[in-house]
C-alpha cells in the first residue's frame, strides 16, 4: 500500500480481525484479478496486500514459474499474511513490510501485472506511486486498481455526514478529514493519463452488503481503518458519536440486517508497449 500515516494505530488484534471480515475487499479483488486475466508464469505486484488473502488467491494462478511480490506499510497485517503461508509449499510468494511511493527494490520493466485492490485512496502521494508502478511495469504490463468513488457515498457514509453536521460536532470536527480516502472518475483517470498510461478501462460497481447488526459495522470499519476510527472526532465526545451512531444505524435495522452499498471504482490501464523505462 503506501505511505499511511494511521497504520501507526494498527494492532495485531485488528490486524487478525481484518483478516477474517474483510470479504468484501477480497471479492473485488477477484472481480479484479479476473478482468486482468493473470497466466501461470507471471510476474505480479501487490500493493497493499493487507493480510494476504488476494495474493494468496493470485498464487494460485501463477504457479511455480510465476512470482507475487506483496508490500504493505501495516507491519502487523504484513505478520499475520507471513504467518499464514509459513509452512506451506508456496515459493512463489512474498509478503513484506514496504510502500507504493518507493519500489526501489524492484528492477525497471520487472512485472507483468501490478494490483492495487481498495488501497488506491490510502495513498498518500498518489502521483509517485503511479510513476513508479509505470516505471516497474513491462511494456504492455497491466495494472489494476479498485478504490472508493468520491461523490457517490453509500448509505452508510450518509449517516456519517449528516452526524457531522449536527451540534456539537459542526462546530468541532474536520468533517473532511477523510476526503482523502476517495478519489472522482476524473481525478483518478487524469492521474493515469498524467503518468503514461493508456486504454484505460473504467468503470463503478455497486455492491450491496447486509452487515448483522451496527456492532458488526463498527468492528468492521475499526479493522478496515486500522485502529483510526473516530480518530477524527475529538476524545470528548467520542461516546456520544457512537452513541447517536449506532441510534442511527438501528433504525435502518432489518430482518436481513443493515445494508450498505460500496460504489467502487474498478480499472485496468496499461503500460503502452515501447515505452520502457
Amino acid at each position: 500500500m503506501v505511505i499511511m500515516s494511521s497504520v501507526i494505530c494498527d494492532t495485531p488484534t485488528l490486524a487478525e480481525r481484518y483478516d477474517k471480515i474483510s470479504n468484501s475487499q477480497f471479492e473485488h479483488g477477484k472481480l479484479l484479478v479476473e478482468e486482468l486475466d493473470i497466466k501461470k508464469g507471471d510476474y505480479i505486484l501487490d500493493i497493499g496486500c493487507g493480510t494476504g488473502r488476494l495474493a494468496e488467491y493470485i498464487s494460485e494462478i501463477i504457479g511455480n514459474k510465476g512470482r507475487i511480490y506483496s508490500i504493505d506499510p501495516a507491519e502487523y497485517r504484513i505478520q499475520v499474511a507471513q504467518k499464514k503461508i509459513k509452512g506451506k509449499s508456496l515459493p512463489n510468494i512474498s509478503f513484506e513490510v514496504g510502500r507504493g511511493e518507493d519500489l526501489s527494490c524492484f528492477a525497471d520493466n520487472s512485472f507483468d501485472t501490478v494490483v492495487m485492490n481498495v488501497v488506491f485512496g490510502w495513498i498518500t502521494d498518489k502521483k509517485t506511486t503511479l510513476a513508479e508502478v509505470y516505471r516497474v511495469l513491462k511494456p504492455n504490463g497491466l495494472v489494476g486498481i479498485t478504490t472508493s468513488s468520491k461523490g457517490l457515498p453509500g448509505p452508510l457514509m450518509v449517516i456519517t455526514d449528516e452526524l457531522l453536521k449536527r451540534e456539537p460536532y459542526a462546530s468541532q470536527v474536520n468533517a473532511n478529514i477523510d476526503s482523502g480516502k476517495s478519489i472522482t472518475a476524473d481525478e483518478l483517470l487524469q492521474l493515469l493519463i498524467n503518468a503514461g498510461f493508456s486504454d484505460i478501462n473504467l468503470k463503478l460497481r455497486r455492491t450491496y452488503i447486509h452487515y448483522k447488526d451496527p456492532g458488526d459495522i463498527i468492528e468492521f470499519t475499526e479493522a478496515s481503518h486500522f485502529g483510526n476510527y473516530l480518530n477524527h472526532v475529538p476524545v470528548h465526545l467520542r461516546d456520544a458519536y457512537r452513541s447517536e451512531y449506532i441510534t442511527e444505524l438501528e433504525k435502518r435495522q432489518t430482518a436481513e440486517g443493515i445494508e450498505s452499498v460500496w460504489n467502487m471504482l474498478h480499472v485496468i490501464t496499461k503500460k503502452p508497449q515501447g515505452n520502457a523505462y
